[in-house]
């Protein structure tokens, strides 16, 4: 449900900012569906650590619905990402973008502007704006946005450019600002 009350919230800050409706349509897109890369397998194990009582990490079952957050302290996060295999600079954005790009291809969502959609799934955390980190040694499956000898990486300075051409840096920086801030305000709804 996150990522419904994330959609939800940015079209209300939208609205009330008098948006134009194609904006706020793939604004919403991109708040629904922000978080899809957390649905990739690594990830899911990343989040179902939890601490034992003897101070131990240790698995939950997961009884089908995906994980969207971890109930550990954050202090115990970059513990729990080396023993699920995340490697250094793993961004679920990125996975969460390709997860978009697959519903594109499939037809069951029609975005007005898909690099605008992509774009604000990837800097939902601040990242991607261009380029974001690269991979070069995994175990896991990594994203085409994390992988340097990939087309989806290399054609993001170009996507940038374009998209800052397109909308100007502040409509822009707007856009992102809507989707990140609705995300926090949705996350610290959580706790």
């Amino acid at each position: 449900d996150h990522g419904r009350d994330v959609e939800r919230r940015a079209e209300s800050w939208l609205r009330a900012l008098g948006a134009p409706d194609g904006l706020v349509a793939d604004v919403m897109l991109a708040a629904r569906f922000h978080d899809e890369g957390k649905r990739e397998d690594v990830i899911q194990e990343e989040l179902s650590y939890q601490l034992g009582e003897d101070g131990t990490l240790a698995r939950i079952g997961v009884d089908g619905d995906a994980l969207a957050k971890s109930t550990l302290p954050r202090r115990l996060w970059p513990r729990a990402r080396r023993l699920a295999g995340v490697p250094d600079g793993y961004r679920h954005e990125a996975a969460s973008a390709e997860a978009v790009d697959g519903m594109i291809s499939a037809g069951s969502i029609t975005p007005r502007d898909p690099q605008l959609l992509r774009h604000l799934v990837l800097t939902h955390h601040g990242m991607f704006r261009s380029v974001g980190p690269a991979i070069t040694d995994a175990t896991v499956r990594i994203s085409a946005y994390q992988d340097a000898t990939r087309a989806e990486w290399t054609r993001r300075p170009d996507e940038f450019a374009e998209l800052v051409d397109r909308y100007g840096p502040y409509t822009l920086s707007l856009a992102e600002s809507i989707v990140r801030l609705a995300d926090w305000h949705e996350s610290g709804e959580l706790a």
